[in-house]
């Protein structure tokens, strides 16, 4: 038996003694302790046990022991002691870990015993169990290694067997190949179609300073073509530039790292090859680039077979070169003949010792030969006139050197012919020159044209010479002068010779120069032609006006080196010009401010200009208008649209018209106007446009209907209107229809020797003569009479006559213009209105005095049950009246405010008089009782009908301007105006007068009242007022009750008790 570890982080000893030391026990063990794990971990290590018995802690960090316990008790059963349901939370953290378990009550040391032996059992079967778990699971992945292997060698057999495939293929293409980019894309084609690629593309190989890019040329397969940016700078690039092919079995495992991955996976890639294409060259090398729609298809044997495919299609692009090369040259070797046997220049090629070996077409045309036969083999001098020259010329050609220069053609007639040749000796690569090539140029027409040009240049330079225009070459830098022709040298007044070498840069200002020079620098060889106008001063100081044509002459590389110019003089010109600037500018000023529209149109009535006026009266803006058709713009109405077409048939045909109508412009707003149109020509008499005329008739138009509306209201008024002579008697100039109402017709009124005074009547003529006179000499502009008028029947009629004077430039008096209304029916109204008014004043008369009467009446009832108010309520009146006279307020408003205080106590009668005249303090009763008058007063006033709001004025004569009165709260201007002035009038008649519980206080008593309550009981204005009257002493109809104020340092007494 072994020994134990127990593990014991509860410091509780085991509950049972060492078999040693128990009766009946055979053989010993030793029991050793560890209570914490790092000395549960020390003893492990240092030998071995037979099993651990591990004692779970009723309390404590069980959560940190087992944590740790699993990991350092793997190799040795584990026997858990356990006392009830202490460990059950630790058995189920622990789980499969646990091999056994005993409970500690009632052990022994043989339950100990066998539960170990049953413990070491299950773990040693435990141990045994997951030894062959592993043995497993080793044979069943060595067994899915085989399995890989074999997928991948068959698909590799497969792939092998269609690049085999493929090759044939490919052969054949580069058999029939004629380009690269052909030849490329349709190996792309074969690779993807044969072994079953996503994509296939070959690409530059391009090397930067992050990597190296591959730039697609030619792709197959995926139809949205390669990626946009293929491997931008994330291949190794030793790799590839060594030759080294590159793959990428699952390109999602690259997805974090590499851009270009999400956009691959989205076309279904997901392995990608690149096997550099072998090239002499490192700038120009290719790469074959693959892309598959499933991970790890690029094995080493298949990228083996992808570099030899590789390699197939460098040595085909080669070869491919090559054969376009050598088609190349076919081509130009064939071109090459083409062009000798068609060129105008003859070609001869001879040996010295075969003769002539090849003759072009030219050549025999130029001899006189039909056919080669006849020249082939003979000797080069049958051909060619040779001299003492020829052995020279001969020796410079073999020598490696060229001759040029002319000689005489033998030809088959005997005769000479005189051509310009280029003689060079043909010499194979690698070989002796033994042949020469002679290019020869008949010039013989070409003597014939020089000695023709000769004679055109001399009379070119006659012609020169003596036309009318200046022509002058000179250096574009100096200005220098090469030549000069007669009139530009006469011009200066000297001579060409003289001008040669001269700079003419004298003639100008250092502005105009630098104005010349800048336009010489603007003449290029595409655009070698320019024009300027120039201002030059001559010898005397005379300013003139010059235009040249320039011409730059450039030379091989396009730098200007000479320029010839073409001028005259236009000083006559800018002169007419300019005026022409000017009138032209006048004629634009009228036609922007022309008060009419103007518009000019094109021989199609289509708009070129029109002016500000013409915009504004038919609301459009220039952008608008300008090259649309004029009916497009302005409309007619339909049923003018006959007359507005024969307007424009008669500017066509050159003649000028005019009408008057209705056009709508931009918003449709119709606008009456007189149209001229007016046809413009060319010289040769052509019809070019026309220009119209739009003026702006409205306002006539609405003052024509306002006349015809206004004669037709007049005619269907009474006022008649007139026109009278500033003569005696006033004869009549005009007169309206209806003067019919007074019994005379408008042509016996306007006949000659009729003076409107006749109709006047006789009594009041006189005054009226008189007025006029009066209203004459005072300069007046407007007349009012008022008379009566005798009618043809004899009746008389009252009318009032107002007009207006029409004087001369001098000012005085040359006629009237006014209306007649009769005003008989008015005048007899108001006499019987007057009547009727007089007699409502006299009856209002008696009923306001009636209804004063009984405001005094009532009021002396209220004084009648108060003795000693007797007379408050008149004097209360009389100081009210007064404030408000003296604020300025009207008078009818200064009346109510009077009767409103004649009868604001009335309200007493309902409080019974012991109350009224008790000479002591009132109590709380009855001082409520007397507050109640207000609202008494009210309700006997209410229904009396006045001008005034009697009733609410009195009801309010308590109330105080701070809120504090009765019997309702009002504060400020919530009280009436007359209702303040009646508060402050009742306290100061109050303050002073006697009352039944205390006399009088007099005038000091009342201002200090006025003063303290001013602005907080008082109206600050009315207290004011009111105050101003006592100081000066006001007194009630010739009583005066109060004595003038006594002097300010005497003091006031302060008044003991609030009036109710």
């Amino acid at each position: 038996m072994g020994d134990f570890l127990l593990f014991d982080p509860t410091h509780q000893p085991l509950p049972i003694d060492p078999p040693a030391l128990a009766d009946g026990v055979s053989g010993a063990c030793k029991l050793e302790t560890a209570h914490s794990l790092d000395e549960l971990q020390r003893l492990l290590q240092e030998k071995p046990f037979q099993a651990l018995l591990f004692s779970v802690p009723a309390e404590g960090d069980l959560e940190g022991i087992l944590s740790g316990f699993a990991s350092i008790c793997e190799k040795i059963p584990i026997l858990f002691l356990y006392e009830d349901e202490q460990s059950k939370d630790a058995f189920e953290k622990l789980g499969r870990e646990i091999h056994g378990c005993v409970n500690r009550k009632g052990l022994t040391w043989e339950t100990l015993q066998r539960s170990t032996q049953a413990a070491t059992a299950l773990w040693e079967a435990l141990q045994v169990n997951a030894c062959l778990q592993a043995e497993l699971e080793e044979t069943r992945q060595e067994v899915e290694l085989h399995r890989k292997a074999y997928r991948r060698i068959s698909d590799d057999l497969r792939s092998a067997a269609r690049t085999l495939s493929s090759m044939g293929e490919i052969h054949r293409l580069f058999f029939h190949a004629l380009d690269e980019q052909s030849t490329l894309r349709n190996f792309c084609r074969v690779l993807v179609k044969g072994n079953a690629h996503r994509m296939a593309w070959v690409g530059k190989i391009l090397e930067n300073a992050d990597g190296i890019r591959i730039e697609p040329v030619a792709h197959a397969g995926d139809e949205r073509g390669f990626l946009k940016s293929a491997f931008p700078g994330e291949i190794r690039r030793e790799g590839i530039l060594e030759g080294h092919p590159w793959a990428l079995q699952d390109i999602r495992k690259e997805e974090n790292r590499s851009s270009w991955v999400s956009e691959a996976r989205k076309r279904g890639y997901r392995s990608v090859a690149v096997i550099p294409l072998p090239g002499p060259e490192k700038n120009s090398r290719l790469a074959l680039c693959v892309a598959d729609a499933r991970e790890e298809r690029f094995s080493a044997d298949r990228l083996a077979m992808l570099a030899d495919l590789a390699k197939l299609l460098s040595v085909g692009l080669r070869l491919l070169e090559e054969k376009i090369r050598r088609k190349a040259d076919e081509g130009a070797l064939i071109r090459m003949k083409r062009a000798v046997e068609t060129s105008v220049s003859g070609f001869v090629i001879f040996s010295l010792e075969e003769g002539i070996q090849y003759v072009n077409g030219a050549a025999l045309r130029l001899a006189g030969y039909s056919c080669p036969a006849e020249v082939i083999g003979r000797p080069y001098r049958d051909f060619v006139a040779t001299n003492e020259k020829t052995p020279l010329i001969l020796e410079t050609v073999f020598g490696g050197g060229n001759w040029t220069g002319e000689f005489d053609l033998i030809r088959k007639d005997g005769t000479l012919r005189e051509v310009f040749s280029s003689v060079s000796a043909i010499r194979p690569e690698g070989e002796e020159a033994r042949s020469v090539l002679v290019s020869f140029t008949d010039i013989s027409e070409k003597k014939k044209a020089e000695q023709a040009l000769h004679e055109s240049r001399a009379l070119y330079e006659a012609i020169i010479e003596e036309q009318t225009d200046m022509i002058l070459r000179f250096l574009p830098e100096t200005l220098e002068i090469t030549y000069a022709n007669l009139p530009y040298a006469r011009y200066y007044g000297k001579s060409p010779g003289e001008l040669v070498g001269y700079s003419f840069k004298c003639h100008y200002t250092p502005e105009e120069e630098a104005r010349i020079r800048d336009h010489l620098q603007k003449l290029t060889p595409q655009d070698p032609v320019r024009q300027i106008e120039e201002q030059v001063v001559l010898p005397g100081g005379e300013t003139r006006w010059q235009q040249w044509v320039d011409r730059g002459i450039f030379d091989d590389r396009g730098r200007l080196v000479e320029v010839q110019g073409v001028g005259r003089d236009i000083t006559e010109l800018k002169i007419a010009q300019q005026n022409l600037v000017r009138e032209k500018a006048r004629l634009m000023t009228l036609f922007d401010n022309s008060p009419d529209g103007i518009v000019f149109c094109t021989a199609d009535h289509r708009v070129e200009i029109a002016n500000k006026a013409f915009l504004q009266l038919f609301g459009f803006s220039a952008p608008e208008i300008v090259g649309r058709h004029i009916d497009d713009i302005l409309q007619e109405p339909p049923e003018e649209r006959a007359e507005a077409l024969a307007l424009n048939r008669a500017a066509e045909e050159g003649r000028q018209a005019s009408l008057e109508g209705t056009r709508f412009g931009k918003n449709k707003v119709p606008v009456f106007v007189s149209v001229t149109v007016i046809p413009r020509t060319e010289p040769d008499g052509r019809f070019s446009g026309t220009f119209a005329i739009y003026r702006d008739l409205t306002e006539r138009k609405q003052k024509e209907h306002a006349l015809k509306i206004s004669n037709t209201i007049i005619e269907g008024s009474p006022v008649v209107v007139f026109r009278w002579k500033a003569e005696k008697g006033w004869p009549v100039d005009y007169v309206s229809d209806n003067i019919r109402q007074f019994g005379y017709s408008p042509e016996e009124m306007t006949a000659p020797g009729f003076l409107y005074s006749s109709i006047i009547h006789p009594e009041d003529l006189p005054r009226v003569q008189a007025e006029a006179e009066a209203l004459d000499r005072q300069g007046n502009s407007s007349f009012f009479h008022q008379y009566r008028i005798v009618m043809k029947n004899g009746q008389s009629r009252w009318v009032i006559e107002r007009n207006r004077a029409e004087r001369d430039a001098s000012g005085l008096l040359a006629g009237h213009f006014g209306v007649v209304i009769d005003d008989t029916e008015r005048r007899t109204a108001e006499l019987v209105a007057r009547k009727n008014h007089e007699a409502l004043q006299e009856s209002l008369r008696k009923l306001g005095l009636s209804f004063r009467r009984t405001i005094e009446v009532l009021s002396s009832t209220t004084e009648a049950r108060d003795p000693y108010t007797a007379g408050h309520q008149r004097k209360v009146a009389l100081l009210s009246e007064a404030i408000a006279r003296r604020m300025s307020l009207p008078g009818k408003t200064c009346e109510g405010i009077y009767l409103a205080a004649m009868v604001h106590d009335v309200g007493k009668i309902s409080i019974p008089a012991e109350i009224l005249s008790k000479p002591s303090k009132l109590n709380d009763f009855e001082m409520a009782l007397i507050r109640t008058h207000p609202d008494s007063a009210y309700e006997i006033l209410k229904n009396v009908e006045s001008e005034w709001d009697l009733a609410e004025i009195v009801r309010q004569h308590h109330e105080r301007w701070d809120g504090s009165g009765y019997p309702r709260g009002l504060r400020g201007e919530e009280i009436l105006l007359e209702a303040r002035i009646l508060a402050v009038a009742d306290v100061v008649e109050a303050v002073a007068s006697d009352r039944p519980y205390r006399p009088g206080l007099g005038l000091q008593a009342a201002v200090a009242a006025l003063e303290a309550g001013r602005g907080k009981e008082f109206d600050p204005d009315v207290a004011g007022t009111c105050l101003a009257l006592l100081k000066e002493g006001f007194d009630f109809q010739g009583e005066v009750i109060f004595s003038t104020l006594p002097d300010e340092r005497e003091g006031t007494r302060e008044w003991s008790q609030k009036l109710p």
